[in-house]
């Protein structure tokens, strides 16, 4: 019999503002209920996590691609953890055999962690890379906030069933966190082949930005922050432009409450007439910019995975990316892609013009990245992972299935 699973997350789809954490679980969720099992999602209703108190939102209730969300409204906003006491009634009443909690130093992980501690429900725990993200943050009262929020953690670690790790560089954080990796699980975010197996055609994004097909362009896909390196791509991009003509620079993303920030930078590099913005883009919209790049860069300061680099390979686009977290291991140097110091914008601005001058091998690095994302990172292949560790944790504590 296949196990019945509460998944509970901050945020969910159409959420996409979130990023790669939220279309992960929606992968996640998909995948549970494509192989059999009974998945109900229990979230918020914030679709932005710029925008937490916005009048405009989704159902409560609603069916996603044939699975049933419950959407709760936050009663109060606390520095990005977001109180819906419902959660806990409608959890202690709900029906299920495995709670498959998402975000750590979220309200909705630790409740989900106590009412599995309540039921005696088996929990599997997705941080998705939030445990030492702190330390780039410029904040002191952010990160005391975070610092004050480890022993809840802590507790939260030791109640998982298991812990699932994006990365070996996530592994190694949980690892140092908790003082041992008995618990913990490597599972990579994935792609889901069906999105990626029929490319637009090349063309459609230049023809809407007024843009030569001769012209190279960069692409830079996340939100715009800090965190996020859109200042060192914008610092690398100026000195790019000294020596290279019809080269653009594409950001592609929410606001991460600093565009304005990033606007001005942008002026008084003088670049402003070639680097374009055109706010988060999905779906089709968002794989025809990374069809039509030549280039897609991710100058992370932090990076726990990295799930647009998996989405450019499977374009078929090389990436270069910054040597932290998860891209140390997806971008493979030379062959699909290469790697920079974190910071850097001098060494990744002469990257990415002796790149631009090397079209054949930005093609063949390109191809190499689709061949790997595919063998390695499809929902085919990893979403076995996942079944797998759901079925374990029913064999090894069938508890969960008795109450």
């Amino acid at each position: 019999m296949k196990p019945r699973l509460a998944i509970v997350t901050p945020a969910y789809m159409p959420a996409e503002a979130f990023g790669g954490p939220v279309r992960a679980i929606a992968a996640i969720s998909r995948v549970l209920k494509d192989n059999g099992c009974s998945v109900r999602v229990f979230t918020t209703d914030v679709m932005d996590p710029a925008l937490p108190k916005s009048v405009h939102r989704p159902a409560s209730f609603d069916t996603i691609q044939g699975i049933p969300v419950e959407r709760l409204h936050p009663i109060s906003f606390i520095a990005g953890y977001w109180i819906t006491i419902a959660l806990f009634w409608r959890l202690m009443r709900g029906s299920y055999d495995i709670i498959y909690a998402h975000c750590a130093r979220s309200f909705q992980l630790d409740i989900a962690t106590l009412v599995a501690f309540l039921r005696r429900k088996e929990l599997i725990v997705a941080p998705h890379g939030s445990i030492y993200s702190y330390e780039v943050l410029d904040s002191s009262s952010t990160r005391s906030l975070y610092l004050i929020h480890n022993a809840i953690l802590k507790l939260v670690f030791r109640q998982a069933s298991k812990i699932v790790a994006s990365s070996q560089e996530e592994v190694r954080q949980i690892s140092r966190f908790m003082g041992n990796a008995k618990k913990i699980v490597l599972i990579p975010n994935f792609i889901e082949e069906s999105e990626f197996s029929q490319l637009p055609k090349a063309g459609n994004f230049r023809h809407r930005h007024g843009l030569d097909r001769n012209a190279k362009i960069i692409l830079f896909v996340g939100r715009l922050n800090r965190i996020k390196g859109v200042d060192i791509v914008i610092r690398a991009f100026a000195g790019l432009i000294k020596s290279l003509d019809d080269v653009w620079l594409v950001l592609v993303g929410p606001d991460g409450g600093e565009l304005e920030i990033i606007s001005d930078m942008i002026k008084w590099t003088r670049c402003d007439n070639r680097i374009i913005i055109t706010g988060a883009l999905y779906g089709s919209e968002k794989i025809e910019a990374f069809v039509d790049s030549d280039i897609v860069v991710m100058p992370s300061l932090y990076e726990s995975f990295g799930i647009v680099a998996l989405e450019a390979f499977a374009c078929g686009k090389p990436v270069v990316g910054s040597r932290v977290g998860g891209l140390q291991e997806l971008i493979i140097p030379k062959r699909t892609g290469l790697q920079f110091e974190p910071g850097n914008h001098e060494e990744l601005c002469m990257i990415l013009k002796s790149l631009l001058g090397m079209p054949d091998f930005l093609k063949s690095m390109g191809a190499n990245g689709r061949e790997y994302v595919l063998k390695e990172f499809s929902n085919r292949v990893v979403g076995q992972q996942i079944i797998g560790v759901c079925e374990e944790v029913m064999r090894a504590h069938p508890l969960g299935a008795t109450n």
